[in-house]
């Protein structure tokens, strides 16, 4: 059976470095819909499954394929974002046979600049204190996927602060805000990032 529009996948964009892990949850198949014959075929490795991503080039569109992992049950697939020098809005499509791209309306990703980090207001904070990140780029949009800040290794929700106000005596147009996290095993000073998609 085709794959539907409805497909749910995530996340929705990813930074235009590529490297970003796409999983999608494929729509449960009956046998009267083949799924026993592609969870079969899926077991023994024989499809070629590939993700297309279709972008705005220099010299007009462009289609980049990459190729994917379907899951041995059938039920969900995995590849990883091309590298792409354009930003903005891209079409994603799916071949579970590495041929037939489906579905025929294309799914909505986007690809974006990086996010950079200046400063984090205050430099130091106990845990379950709120701290601010303070950079480029951290905007993203509506359906990205959630913002998340990491301490080390630990990865906490955030919350974007849409809207210029001011930090550390400052106007900033965007800010992430989070709060920090339990220490555990981590040592005292920890590098820390931010994520716009959730993954990256």
């Amino acid at each position: 059976a085709a794959l539907p529009a409805s497909a749910t996948y995530a996340p929705a964009a990813g930074p235009n470095a590529g490297g970003t892990l796409l999983n999608v949850s494929l729509p449960p198949l009956g046998s009267a819909l083949g799924g026993v014959a592609l969870a079969r075929a899926a077991r023994g490795g024989r499809l070629g499954a590939r993700c297309r991503f279709g972008g705005d080039g220099a010299d007009g569109p462009l289609l980049l394929t990459v190729a994917a992992s379907l899951a041995a049950d059938g039920a969900s697939l995995a590849c990883c974002s091309p590298q792409l020098a354009a930003l903005g809005s891209a079409q994603l499509q799916l071949a579970l046979n590495g041929q037939d791209f489906e579905p025929a309306t294309a799914l909505p990703f986007a690809f974006y600049a990086p996010p950079s980090l200046r400063s984090v207001v205050p430099a130091g904070a106990r845990a379950g204190e709120a701290v601010t990140m303070l950079g480029e780029a951290l905007r993203g949009t509506d359906g990205y996927g959630a913002h998340s800040c990491k301490f080390g290794e630990t990865v906490v929700a955030a919350t974007l602060q849409g809207g210029a106000r001011v930090v550390a005596n400052a106007w900033e147009a965007d800010s992430v805000r989070c709060l920090v996290p339990p220490r555990g095993a981590e040592p005292l000073r920890v590098r820390v990032s931010v994520s716009i998609n959730g993954q990256d």
